[in-house]
């Protein structure tokens, strides 16, 4: 017996929606791979989820809709479970 269903992309955690997370996430999405941003800016975040993320590059501007989750001081467990099965990434300056 075959399994005729495609395989499903794992949704991707990406630390931090800065200018690089937020480029990589936008990528990301545009390409059909669920992402979610985590951030600690409640601010940020609540305008990602409104309007979603937004990237100027050389080729031009990209749009994507991608899940915003907040990270806070000290609660480091709960963003692990709330991402738990999911590929994290971090990147950093």
């Amino acid at each position: 017996m075959h399994n005729t269903q495609e395989p499903q992309a794992a949704t991707v955690g990406i630390l931090g929606a800065g200018a690089m997370g937020t480029l990589f996430g936008t990528r990301l999405a545009r390409a059909g791979i669920p992402v979610t941003l985590v951030d600690v800016n409640a601010q940020l975040l609540q305008t990602i989820r409104e309007h979603g993320v937004h990237c100027e590059t050389d080729q031009g501007p990209l749009h994507a809709d991608v899940q915003a989750l907040q990270a806070v001081a000290g609660h480091g467990a709960a963003v692990h479970g709330a991402l738990s099965g999911e590929v994290l990434h971090q990147w950093r300056k």
